[in-house]
């Protein structure tokens, strides 16, 4: 699936995040971002993590936890068992080498999970 990045705004720069993305799975739920991996806030002990929505027809836009990078140090035991339950399954991701040395990662999102008014939203 093809992924577009596009680059925000200097005013939403400012506010939240630098690289902006969306993309719509095929009818399996596949999707895909080329990117490149985030850094961590400077100064802070927030592990590395990338913000997802989930906009699901028929219902209401979802936001779901962030997802953080399973080998990043600032990702301790606290943190990691918070993401690992949260908003749409587990937001804790392994990545690792594909056979041309590409970094990839994988995130399955549970629709509904973790989300208490979920059976509501759009009906």
């Amino acid at each position: 699936m093809a992924a577009w990045l596009l680059p925000g705004n200097l005013q939403t720069d400012a506010r939240h995040g630098r690289l902006r993305a969306w993309a719509k799975t095929d009818a399996q739920g596949t999707y895909r971002f080329v990117t490149i991996r985030p850094g961590g806030y400077p100064n802070t002990d927030i592990p590395e993590h990338i913000h997802l929505h989930v906009i699901e027809p028929g219902r209401c836009t979802c936001y779901i936890d962030d997802v953080v990078f399973e080998d990043d140090s600032r990702l301790t035991p606290r943190p990691r068992a918070a993401h690992d339950r949260g908003r749409g399954g587990s937001g804790v991701i392994r990545p690792t080498r594909d056979s041309s040395g590409t970094w990839q990662a994988r995130c399955d999102i549970r629709l509904g999970a973790g989300i208490s008014d979920y059976a509501q939203c759009g009906r």
